[in-house]
């Protein structure tokens, strides 16, 4: 569904987006397709969950760097190579996850997601985006 009716034949431009409603219980979801070039920003919906991907870079896409102004309450989900969901915090100036054994909030030094793969991250509150 695009805004006045069902369509097959749209094309995005690189850095636009659209909305998806689904007929069930769930939030909208922003789906945006492929950056055009390094060094280009999109902006986070606020408040809620975005879809974000590694851009096709040739290494490891560092989340830690790409995210302007992460701020207390910001989260970053990424799947594990075994399936498992990682949830990372954003806390007192660093990400960090809560370590299994010892249930204590552990910072992280690395934060990253190979080519293809991708990631949810919460925006909590406004002025967030994310550099390609």
């Amino acid at each position: 569904w695009v805004y006045g009716g069902f369509k097959t034949d749209v094309t995005f431009m690189p850095g636009q987006s659209v909305w998806f409603m689904s007929n069930t219980d769930c939030d909208a979801i922003t789906i945006a397709g492929q950056v055009g070039a390094t060094g280009a920003e999109l902006e986070l919906a606020p408040n809620d969950w975005n879809l974000i991907g590694n851009p096709g870079v040739a290494s490891d896409f560092d989340l830690k760097t790409a995210i302007s102004d992460a701020a207390k309450g910001d989260q970053i989900c990424v799947q594990e190579a075994n399936g498992n969901l990682m949830t990372y915090m954003y806390s007192s100036s660093a990400w960090k996850y809560r370590n299994a054994e010892t249930g204590m909030m552990t910072q992280v030094e690395s934060l990253t997601i190979a080519p293809g793969e991708g990631c949810w991250y919460f925006a909590n509150g406004t002025g967030r985006s994310f550099d390609f």
